[in-house]
């Protein structure tokens, strides 16, 4: 959305369940930042409770605030 670009690097992570505190979620943040470099990402839950991380980048301009649609 920064640059207008329409192609970006996506990952994807599959977690065995998401979380479920506030604690929990700090520390998923500070572990996608140390292991992965991610700082922004969209957490997205299946039926039986897994989640999806979902993290796009710009491969123009590096910018996180990428659309989705």
């Amino acid at each position: 959305m920064d640059c207008e670009n329409e192609t970006f690097k996506e990952r994807f992570f599959i977690l065995s369940r998401c979380p479920e505190t506030r604690e929990e979620e700090a520390l998923l943040d500070k572990l996608m930042k140390k292991q992965y470099g991610i700082e922004h990402y969209a957490v997205g839950v299946f039926g039986d409770n897994r989640g999806l991380i979902d993290s796009a980048v710009c491969k123009e301009c590096g910018s996180w605030n990428v659309l989705f649609e």
